[in-house]
C-alpha cells in the first residue's frame, strides 16, 4: 500500500481533535479517505500507552468483520475484538475504546442498545455521512459528535483520493417498456394522492388506526378502504421500483459497457436478480471473467467469489453485486464503477463511488450511472448526486472520455487509455 504522507498528517490531526473532545467523536469522510486506518491508529496509540487496555470494534456485517480482523492481525493490534452489531447488543461488555464502524447504522431501536450494552471510556464513530432521513442521527451525535467532515471536494483537492469522473448515461426505453412504466406510474399517482403525496402518512395508514381514521374522514371513506389503498400504494411503489431497477435496456447497456472497457470493475444493482443476470450475460460472451456477490449466495460461494476477484492472477475482473458491498469493500485497483441502479440517498452514492476512487498513483477512476430518462430513476440519480463533483450527463457510451496529462482520450475496446495498471507494465 502506498503511503500518502499528506493524508496521514490529516488523519493524525483528526485523532488530536478526537482526544481534545474527550476521546469521543465521529469522523465523517468520503469512502477512500481512510477512516478505518484512523481507527487502527487510535488502537495503536492505546496499545503503546497501556498494552493491557482493550478495544472493541463494532461492524454491521460479517464481511466487514473479516476485513477488520485482517487489519487486527496485519497491524498486530493488542486486546482487540471485532463484533457484529446483531450479537454485540445482546451481551453487556466493557472496554477502554469502542469503535463504531458505519455508525449511522446503529440508530435503530435494537442496534441503538449498543450504547447501553457497552461500557467504555472512549468512542470513535466512522461513517461516510451520519445524517439520516429519519433524524435518528441526532441520538448518535449525543454519544459521538462529529469532529471532522471530509467532503469529496476536499478529498479531491488535497489528493486523498484518486481523481474521478462521473458519467450519468441516460437510456431510452422501448415503446413497450414505456407503456408499462406509464401504466404503473398512473396507479402509483392515483393511490399516492389519497395520502397527499406523503410517504410517512401512507406508511402509517398500514397499521396506525388514528392516522387511518383521519385520512378516512377527509375523503369520507370507510377506514378499511383507506387501509386497502395504503396496501395498494405500497405494492405499486415496489412494482415501480422493481421495473426501474431491472429494465432490460439497462442490462443490455451494462453488458455493452463491460465488454467495451476491459478493466477491473465493480457493478452495483438494487436487486440480486440483476446482479446475477449481469454476471451471466458477461460470461456468456466468452471467458468466465465476472462473479456475483450478494446476500442470497452462500457464505462459501461469496468467499470464493471475493478471493477470485482479489487475486489478480485469475481472469476475474468484474464483481457484480446488489447492496452487499455498498459498505466496507476495500480493494485497491478498481478503476471502473458501474451503477446500474441506485436509491436517492447521498450516502449510497458516496459509498459506491468510494469503491473506485481509493488513491493509486496515476489513476483516474470512472463511475458510470445508468438511468432511465424521464422517469423517477432520473430524479433519484439527481438527488443522490447533488453534492458530487465532476458529474457529466450523457446520452451515448461514445461520449465517455477523460482528461490526462497527455490530453483527452476516448474509451474504446481496441485502444483504452492508460490506467494505473500502466505502472505495473500493463497498458490497455
Amino acid at each position: 500500500m502506498q503511503l500518502n504522507v499528506k493524508k496521514l498528517q490529516k488523519q493524525l490531526s483528526i485523532i488530536e481533535l478526537w482526544v481534545k473532545n474527550g476521546y469521543k467523536g465521529t469522523v465523517e469522510a468520503v469512502t477512500g479517505f481512510g477512516k478505518s486506518y484512523i481507527g487502527v491508529l487510535c488502537i495503536q496509540r492505546m496499545n503503546a500507552r497501556n498494552p493491557n487496555q482493550t478495544a472493541i470494534i463494532i461492524v454491521p456485517t460479517l464481511y466487514l468483520q473479516e476485513q477488520w480482523m485482517t487489519s487486527v492481525r496485519e497491524y498486530k493490534l493488542l486486546n482487540t475484538q471485532v463484533l457484529v452489531i446483531n450479537s454485540a447488543v445482546k451481551i453487556n461488555r466493557a472496554c477502554d475504546l469502542l469503535i463504531l464502524d458505519e455508525i449511522h447504522r446503529y440508530a435503530a431501536d435494537v442496534f441503538g442498545l449498543i450504547f447501553t450494552s457497552m461500557t467504555t471510556k472512549a468512542i470513535l464513530g466512522l461513517t461516510a455521512t451520519i445524517k439520516r432521513s429519519d433524524e435518528r442521527h441526532l441520538m448518535l451525535l449525543e454519544h459521538a459528535p462529529t469532529i471532522c467532515t471530509i467532503s469529496f471536494k476536499e478529498a479531491l483537492k488535497e489528493g486523498y483520493i484518486s481523481p474521478f469522473l462521473v458519467y450519468n448515461l441516460g437510456l431510452i426505453m422501448s415503446k413497450e417498456e414505456q407503456l408499462e412504466y406509464e401504466t404503473i406510474s398512473k396507479s402509483y399517482i392515483y393511490y399516492f394522492s389519497f395520502f397527499d403525496q406523503n410517504f410517512t402518512i401512507a406508511q402509517a395508514c398500514l397499521k396506525d388506526e388514528f392516522t387511518i381514521l383521519q385520512v378516512a374522514r377527509r375523503w369520507k371513506l370507510d377506514p378499511g378502504e383507506i387501509k386497502v389503498k395504503a396496501i395498494n400504494f405500497m405494492r405499486t411503489m415496489q412494482k415501480r421500483r422493481k421495473f426501474l431497477y431491472n429494465a432490460k435496456v439497462k442490462m443490455r447497456t451494462a453488458v455493452e459497457i463491460l465488454s467495451r472497457f476491459p478493466v477491473r470493475t465493480i457493478c452495483f444493482a438494487e436487486t440480486t436478480d440483476f446482479a446475477d443476470e449481469l454476471a451471466n450475460g458477461i460470461n456468456k460472451r466468452g471467458e468466465e471473467i465476472a462473479v456475483s456477490y450478494h446476500s442470497k449466495i452462500g457464505i462459501k460461494k461469496r468467499r470464493i467469489a471475493m478471493e477470485d476477484f482479489k487475486d489478480k492472477t485469475t481472469k476475474v475482473r468484474i464483481i457484480s453485486t446488489a447492496r452487499a458491498l455498498d459498505e466496507g469493500f476495500d480493494i485497491e485497483g478498481i478503476e471502473l464503477g458501474l451503477i446500474a441502479s441506485g436509491s436517492a440517498t447521498e450516502r449510497q452514492q458516496i459509498q459506491r463511488l468510494g469503491r473506485s476512487i481509493r488513491f493509486v498513483e496515476g489513476k483516474i477512476a470512472l463511475i458510470i450511472n445508468l438511468y432511465l430518462k424521464g422517469t423517477q430513476d432520473e430524479q433519484w440519480a439527481k438527488k443522490r448526486q447533488a453534492n458530487t463533483p465532476n458529474v457529466h450527463w450523457i446520452t451515448s457510451i461514445d461520449e465517455i472520455s477523460y482528461e490526462t496529462p497527455e490530453g483527452k482520450h476516448n474509451f474504446e475496446a481496441t485502444q483504452l487509455p492508460r490506467f494505473s495498471l500502466a505502472a505495473q507494465g500493463r497498458v490497455f
